[in-house]
Order: structure tokens, then sequence, then C-alpha cells
């Protein structure tokens, strides 16, 4: 699968969740998909990790992720983002300031893994391997 393909899945994911189409984000999803939060808590298999996705975005019916820059390690698509109408509950103009990390694993043209970071900072770059040079948005 070439890079193109596997950013197209990544982006694809995150549009899915935007726009509430759990069909779509199902068809993105392995069987095994695996949802790992912020605190390390992981969701095991595409039934429960919908579920937790679903149940997400009913509790913050203005939850979006606006996409950033996009990098590539030798297995994962890491995206730099931001939120709206998150869990954070701050007003938009404040809570659009704050960056946030998602990290997908994609393989056979399905998501295998979707993990998130609520800060960008040192420790979690170094944990999800973002370095410059793995950077493929200008």
């Amino acid at each position: 699968m070439s890079i193109n393909s596997t950013v197209d899945i990544a982006v694809k994911f995150i549009e899915c969740i935007n726009r509430r189409n759990f069909d779509g984000l199902g068809e993105l999803m392995s069987p095994a998909h695996r949802l790992v939060s912020d605190s390390g808590e992981i969701k095991e298999g595409q039934e429960l990790s919908l579920k937790t996705l679903r149940d997400y975005t009913c509790r913050w019916p203005d939850f979006q992720i606006h996409i950033g820059e996009i990098f590539m390690n030798d297995e994962y698509i890491i995206i730099v983002a931001r939120t709206t109408g998150s869990c954070d509950q701050k007003p938009p103009s404040e809570e659009i300031r704050q960056r946030r990390l998602y990290r997908l694993l994609i393989r056979d043209g399905k998501t295998r893994e979707f993990q998130y970071a609520m800060e960008d900072n040192n420790q979690r770059r170094e944990e999800f391997r973002i370095t410059a040079d793995k950077r493929i948005t200008t």
C-alpha cells in the first residue's frame, strides 16, 4: 500500500468520526481493531471500538477533529490536530488552541489501531516517534 493510500485511510477515518458516519468507520476498521485512550485503556475489537466512539460523539455532539499536520513513521500515521466540542467543555476559541495527537496503525487497507493523546508535548511526541523528517504535510 502506498503512503498516499495509507494517509487517505487515516484522513477518512477522522472524517467519519467528524461526520458521525459509523458505517463508514466500521468499514475502515479491521475486526481486531484496538482503540487506545490517552490513559492507555484499550478497547479490543471493531464492535467495542465503534461503540466507544459512538458513545463519545453522542455525549459530545459538537465534537470535531481539525487536522493540522500529518507525520508517518515506520508503522503509524500520526495526526496533529485541534478539537472543538470535546469533553474539555472549554469555549471553542479556547479549546482550538490546544493540540492533540492521534495515531493510526493501518494494515491491508484497514485501521488496526487508533490511539489519542490529549496533549501534544515532548513526551508524547517521543512516544509516538514524531520527528520533523517524518512530516508528510507541508
